[in-house]
């Protein structure tokens, strides 16, 4: 079995993919390797209709679900818009994330994550390769950065932190 596996040009989505070629071919796999100019990159067609893999970067938390709804499938009617590039799409997820949009209640917003979840590992319409660690350093004295969600700006409290 030959395919293609391409990513956008950037130094990290790069070495991805040369980890992810030397995987499969390691398993056999006839694994040849493209990189997207940056000029095709953003024509979003070109993203939507590539026909075998292609990696790239996206986030995590709540917002990575939203990502693979079925209005987020790229077509020639939305003009590739959307960042559902292997156009899965489940009617169940669909709604589980239309609900948790609008919903004010935590907990209420948790079971909907909870089944979104759910769904996602167990039909696997995309795969983490991995997570980015972005550490944040600072001095002893600085007292107030603290972990927050992954969607969250490290720096969400700054208004609290003070020097000792």
């Amino acid at each position: 079995m030959s395919f293609e596996a391409k990513t956008n040009a950037a130094t990290q989505q790069e070495q991805e993919q040369a980890i992810l070629a030397s995987g499969w071919r390691q398993a056999g796999f006839d694994m040849q390797e493209a990189i997207l100019p940056a000029a095709q990159a953003q024509d979003s067609q070109v993203r939507a209709s590539f026909p075998s893999i292609f990696s790239f970067s996206s986030p995590q938390g709540e917002v990575a679900l939203s990502r693979f709804t079925s209005d987020q499938i790229p077509r020639p009617e939305n003009r590739w818009t959307g960042n559902n590039r292997g156009g899965w799409s489940n009617p169940e997820l669909d709604r589980l994330s239309e609900a948790f949009t609008v919903a004010l209640n935590p907990a209420e917003r948790q079971r909907g994550i909870i089944q979104m979840a759910k769904i996602f590992t167990e039909e696997a319409p995309g795969i983490s390769l991995y997570f980015n660690a972005i550490p944040i350093a600072f001095v002893s004295e600085l007292k107030g950065p603290q972990e927050s969600v992954p969607e969250a700006d490290w720096s969400w409290n700054v208004y609290e932190w003070e020097f000792h």
